[in-house]
């Protein structure tokens, strides 16, 4: 018998995706493994976050670099222009790890 495939965990090919909403937050991504344990520990701790996040108002803390390669990584879709692309990489070099306030 295999192990069982907690709530919210989904198999898309060889990747275990989450599939979840919590709370009022719906997560839609990709665990990065194929490994089912693996998976099921990344969704807890992704549930965990979002209740720190929602309950006690803690929030991990992101330098500018993060926040920006995040956005430009999700905008892929989007219209996003080039030069807002050159302007963003400029001002995450300049910035070296600041934690964003």
């Amino acid at each position: 018998m295999g192990q069982k495939v907690p709530p919210g965990l989904k198999k898309r090919g060889n990747t275990w995706y989450i599939w979840k909403t919590i709370g009022n937050r719906r997560i839609r991504e990709s665990t990065g493994t194929g490994d089912l344990a693996e998976a099921a520990r990344y969704l807890a701790h992704c549930m965990e976050q979002i209740r720190n996040a929602e309950i006690y108002g803690v929030r991990p803390k992101r330098t500018f670099r993060q926040a920006a390669t995040k956005y430009l990584n999700e905008a892929t879709h989007k219209s996003l222009p080039k030069a807002a692309r050159r302007h963003l990489s400029i001002v995450s070099s300049r910035r070296r790890g600041e934690p964003r306030e």
